[in-house]
């Protein structure tokens, strides 16, 4: 509950474009901690530009998938894609992630392999069990992703790598690297944490190969963020990515329904997510009616007390609809007792066969 609370406050304090009085102290110290957090950033790029911190390389290819920004992009989709396409090309392919919230894993942990699951979503995190319920190939958490990368390799015979949320991991040397950015957070997002949302300066875009400007509706902030982009990379590609949604799921995984099954249906949302408005707009623009909406932070994991919840203010004789993400970390005993469905979205990327080629060059070349 205290986190719940205080996520809320610091979002207030950062959406808050009427400056209202008593928020000010707090600005103007997230704001001198931001410049603590610049200077480590540059102190870091001085170490490996320098070569007084390496870059290793390991011996397969490796994609990199990360962003600017803190919270959700669309990297976990993304990544699932491309680990399809590379999977579709007879490529063994394995995924690195940190795991659950960047838990420092000292000593790197295998999800899955291709046939079996060796970690429940609680141990790998939401994300990671998420991917590897998808992809059916090797994901392996770690703090080290060169360590896991050797690992990957060492026991599966792995050809290519897909770093997830990589950008920022400058120890490991990638073949391509793939940004994301969130056009929700721009503009005015764009300061450094904790002032903002950006985990580096938006100049440092300078080191993508390929990027991607996600949840893109918006004409006016895309062709914004496009002259940015160009102001630091002019020579870059720019490609455009959304979610969409694909189909409805029976929570116990054994039925598809139809989209056109939230038509006019009352249905309480529950979300997890970073960005939880654009969740809420997929499913209004579905049809349905969200008359609940319970918003927990990015990667809540699901208590007791939510469950109690939920039960006292009697849902249980609607549909409560929730991401293939959060739907992972349902304790299993409850899943009866509510009537849970699970909104399954996939990636849209423009102009897709271009983005491909690309792809298909640098990696499958």
């Amino acid at each position: 509950m205290f986190l719940k609370k205080a996520n809320k406050f610091y979002k207030k304090i950062l959406n808050n474009g009427k400056q209202d009085f008593y928020l000010i102290p707090f600005k103007i110290i997230f704001y001198l901690f931001s410049l603590f957090f610049l200077f480590g950033i540059k102190i870091r790029s001085f170490l490996y530009n320098n070569g007084i911190l390496t870059t290793r390389k390991l011996n397969c290819k490796v994609v990199s998938i990360g962003n600017l920004s803190m919270g959700g992009t669309g990297k976990t989709p993304l990544t699932i894609f491309l680990a399809g396409l590379f999977i579709n090309e007879k490529k063994k392919v394995a995924v690195l992630s940190r795991g659950y919230k960047g838990k420092k894993l000292k000593k790197s942990k295998i999800v899955r392999d291709e046939r079996e699951f060796f970690l429940n979503p609680v141990e790998a995190g939401d994300e990671p069990y998420l991917m590897a319920k998808q992809i059916k190939a090797p994901v392996i958490i770690g703090k080290n992703r060169y360590l896991s990368g050797k690992l990957a390799i060492k026991k599966y015979s792995t050809e290519i790598i897909i770093l997830d949320d990589g950008f920022q991991h400058l120890g490991l040397f990638r073949n391509l690297d793939i940004v994301i950015i969130n056009a929700l957070d721009y503009p005015g997002r764009e300061n450094l944490f904790p002032l903002g949302y950006f985990r580096e300066p938006f100049s440092h875009i300078k080191r993508a190969d390929l990027i991607l400007i996600g949840k893109s509706s918006n004409q006016n902030v895309t062709t914004g963020l496009e002259e940015k982009i160009r102001k630091y990379k002019n020579d870059v590609k720019l490609f455009f990515m959304d979610l969409y949604p694909e189909k409805i799921i029976d929570i116990s995984g054994e039925k598809n329904l139809p989209l056109a099954f939230l038509r006019d249906k009352e249905v309480a949302a529950i979300s997890a997510i970073a960005h939880p408005e654009h969740f809420f707009l997929i499913i209004k623009d579905l049809g349905a009616k969200i008359v609940k909406k319970y918003i927990y932070p990015d990667h809540h994991i699901f208590t007791m007390n939510d469950i109690k919840k939920w039960e006292r203010e009697k849902i249980d004789d609607i549909y409560i609809i929730l991401t293939e993400k959060d739907a992972v970390k349902l304790p299993r005993v409850i899943e009866d007792k509510f009537k849970f469905i699970v909104l399954s979205v996939k990636v849209r990327i423009e102009p897709l066969k271009e983005f491909v080629d690309i792809i298909r060059q640098k990696i499958l070349g």
